[in-house]
C-alpha cells in the first residue's frame, strides 16, 4: 500500500531535518528578533527543535504565547529551571552569583566497552564522534577543548578503544570544525 503525506517532511529523509531547520529559522526570524531587538530576550539559542532562551523576568508568558504562536501544528513546552538548575541537551544550567553556569551533564556516562560489548563497530565509532562533535559545541575556546578532547581520551581508553582510532577520530573532528569554520566565514 501507498499512503499520500498531507503535511509535513518524511521520516528518515536525509534532508528533511535540515528543511525543518530552514522553515523555523524563517518562522523565528521576524517574531523572535523582533523580541532580541527590544530586549525581553537576553539570550537565545536553538539546536534543532530544542530552544534555550533567556528573558527578563516578568515576560514568560509573552515568551510562551510568542512561541505558541509560529506556526499551529508546532507543539511548544517550556521548561524553566528547577533548585539544580535546567538541563538543556547535554548541559545543566544553573545561576550562581547572577551569573550562568554551565556543566557538562554527561561528565561521568561511560561509553560501552570496545571488545565486551556486541554492538556493531560503526555505532561504537558513531558514540566517540558524536561526543567529540558536541564537545566541539560546547567549547569556544582551543584550551578547554582540548582538554575536555583529553578528557574523551582517557574515558574511551578506560573501555579498551585503540588509541589510533581515538587519535583519527579527534583529528577528523578537528579538521571538520575548520572546515566548517573556513566555510561559514566564506558565506558570511
Amino acid at each position: 500500500k501507498f499512503y499520500r503525506q498531507r503535511s509535513g517532511l518524511p521520516m528518515g529523509d536525509s534532508c528533511s531535518p535540515k528543511l525543518a531547520n530552514f522553515y523555523l529559522h524563517v518562522l523565528e526570524k521576524e517574531r523572535i528578533g523582533d523580541l532580541i531587538k527590544n530586549g525581553t530576550i537576553l539570550g537565545y539559542k536553538r539546536f534543532q527543535d530544542d530552544t534555550f532562551v533567556v528573558y527578563k523576568k516578568g515576560y514568560s508568558d509573552i515568551i510562551q504565547s510568542t512561541f505558541s504562536a509560529l506556526h499551529e501544528s508546532l507543539e511548544i513546552t517550556m521548561e524553566k529551571p528547577g533548585p539544580n538548575g535546567l538541563v538543556f541537551l547535554d548541559f545543566c544550567i544553573y545561576e550562581k552569583n547572577g551569573q550562568l553556569e554551565i556543566m557538562n551533564k554527561n561528565k561521568h556516562s561511560v561509553p560501552m566497552h570496545f571488545s565486551v560489548d556486541t554492538a556493531p563497530l560503526s555505532m561504537k565509532k558513531g558514540l566517540l564522534i558524536s561526543e567529540l562533535k558536541r564537545s566541539i559545541h560546547k567549547h569556544t575556546k582551543d584550551e578547554t577543548l582540548n582538554k575536555q578532547f583529553s578528557e574523551i581520551k582517557n574515558k574511551y581508553l578506560a573501555q579498551q578503544y585503540p588509541q589510533k582510532l581515538i587519535e583519527n577520530s579527534i583529528e577528523k573532528v578537528k579538521k571538520d570544525k575548520k572546515e566548517d569554520s573556513v566555510n561559514w566565514k566564506q558565506e558570511k
